[in-house]
Formats: C-alpha cells, structure tokens, sequence
C-alpha cells in the first residue's frame, strides 16, 4: 500500500492509497494506561479493500500504524477492523485522524462522491486532574437501509464505560484534510431530520429520494461538566423504493450480488426463495434501467455492460414480497 504525507498550514494529514472505496465509518480510542492508548477505526467499504494496516495521524505529529482486517458482509460491503497503540508524550488535546483517497460512486448528496476522500476524526483530552477517559464504543454499524416516504429512525447504540455524559449533533461529512466537502448537504426531508442531543436519536421525517446518503454525527463527552472528548461518526443511509407497498408487504431479506463492485458485463444475484416474479435496477434517481422476469428460480444474471457507473438497487417481487440489494459499477 502506497502513502503520501500531505502538509498544509503545519497540519500533517496522511493519504492511504489502496483499492477501496469507503462507505461510512469511525475512529474510538481506550485508555489503557498513563499516556497510553489503544486506537480503534472501524469503516464500511465495498469489497475490493484488501488492507491488512491502516495509518492514523495520533495529533502529535507521528503517526501509528493499526493493524486488523475485514469481513464480507452483504451485498458486497466489507465491515474492517483495526487497531493499535499509541503513547503520548505529554497530555493535552490531540486530533487523531484517518483520511484514504475516496469514497463510493453515487453517493446523492456528494457531488462526485467516487473522487471526494474520505476523513473523520476524534478529538482525545488528556486532562490529569479528571482522570484516564476512552470514547463511547458504539455497538450499530455505520450502515443502514430506509424506504422513501416513510419515517426512518437510526440510533449509533453508544455506551460510554466511564459513565461520562454524552451530547449528539448532527454534522457535516469530511473530505479532504478533514475540512468540507464542496456541494455536500444533509439529505433532503420531506419535514425534517433531527437528531436528539441526549439520546442521539437520529429521525428522518422523511426520504423521498431513492439513493444512498452521507451524514455525520459528532458525539461529545463531559466528565463534571468540563469537555474530554469528542468523535465523529460517518454514517450512510441507502433508501429504497417502497412503491407504494405496505411495511407488512415488505420482506426482511436481501439479495445478494456479486461481483460487487461490479467491472464487467453481467451481475450475478441470488434472492431467498424459488420462485416466479420479476426484477428492477433502479438508479439513485429511483429511474429503472434495467428490468425482466423471474422464472422459478433463486438467482439471475443481469447484463450490466450497457450501465453507467454508480451506484443501483436491485429490486425483486415475489409473492407480493419485495426484496432490496445494492450494487456499485466501477
């Protein structure tokens, strides 16, 4: 794996060149003794990461490299894992950071999401007199699914150890050098999206845009009311179409696809029973571009060379069922 060290206005930030395009994810950190810590990244990305070490920027002027890897997931996301230690010299207030080249392809509300990087941080207070502190853990994935026009709900399921107090805020994806995104916004509401600071309840009142979304979620600590730390939680919602269906008509299960990403010609897709019906793929735009029966069986091959690249939902009815899976073309 290639790195670059990228310097601007006295800020080190380092650039993972690797063949992975980043869903969602976040940085944690756990204080193991004195002034030494275990760091923690954990992100989404499609298939294609193959990254056995990742480098974080530890605020200090150095940088740690993390060790860990990746599992496959559904519908081609790879949820990876890693993590190493790190020892201060001093205490303070460091900005520990992670930042690789790109993002996916389709993102609706980051223009040219496929050529944006992909950057989020955390904020580590090392104050004496308040004691060792480790950021909340947070135990739902950075991923989730909602349908159009219908209220969605998300919660990050933090748990703090160290009983700190916690404050949520809704922010802004990062991009390069962890600064903004050129053209990024939250994604549209039909009424509104809020994000209760105490519980961290996050509503979507609601989509009505099918496509995969981007935001952020800041999450501060305070211990006796003085600030000890922050992190920054990179988040993506994929809407589907319900199509007028009713919640009782929508099925659980998902279809698989593979190869994704997709390069090639075709996509192969796999659904959970045998059985007739027919197939959508539909664009971030909710527009189909490609449909056509089901004939007593679990899986089909789709033709996929004539197809743009971005991001497609693949749409199955069987029985009045209706199954979702997402795919990306590279």
């Amino acid at each position: 794996m290639k790195k670059i060290f990228l310097f601007l206005a006295g800020i080190i930030f380092t650039a993972n060149f690797a063949n992975a395009n980043y869903i969602s994810g976040g940085l944690s950190y756990h204080w193991l003794n004195d002034l030494t810590y275990e760091i923690t990244l954990t992100t989404f990305t499609d298939s294609s990461d193959n990254n056995f070490t990742q480098e974080i920027d530890c605020g200090d002027g150095t940088f740690e490299t993390l060790s860990g890897g990746g599992v496959l997931l559904t519908n081609g996301i790879k949820k990876n894992i890693y993590s190493g230690t790190h020892t201060y010299a001093t205490s303070g207030t460091y900005n520990v950071s992670f930042q690789d080249t790109n993002r996916i392809a389709g993102i609706v509300n980051v223009p040219n999401s496929v050529n944006v990087p992909f950057c989020i941080n955390a904020i580590l207070v090392m104050n004496p007199f308040l004691g060792g502190n480790s950021s909340p853990i947070f135990n739902f994935p950075f991923i989730d699914n909602a349908i159009d026009n219908e209220i969605f709900t998300y919660n990050l399921g933090a748990a703090d150890s160290d009983g700190d107090s916690l404050v949520y805020s809704l922010a802004n994806c990062k991009g390069e050098y962890c600064g903004d995104i050129p053209g990024y916004n939250l994604p549209f509401a039909q009424n509104s999206i809020t994000l209760n600071p105490t519980t961290g309840d996050f509503v979507w009142d609601y989509p009505t845009q099918v496509g995969c979304f981007n935001t952020a979620i800041l999450v501060k600590e305070f211990r006796s009311g003085i600030f000890i730390g922050q992190t920054l939680q990179d988040i993506e919602i994929c809407v589907s179409s319900g199509s007028g269906i009713n919640d009782n008509e929508i099925a659980s299960g998902f279809v698989s696809v593979y190869p994704n990403p997709s390069n090639g010609n075709n996509i192969n897709v796999n659904f959970p029973f045998i059985d007739k019906g027919d197939y959508e793929v539909m664009d971030v735009l909710g527009s189909v571009v490609s449909q056509g029966k089901i004939s007593n069986t679990d899986n089909i091959e789709i033709g996929f060379g004539s197809i743009g690249n971005g991001c497609y939902f693949i749409k199955i009815l069987q029985k009045e069922k209706v199954y979702f899976g997402k795919v990306v073309k590279n």
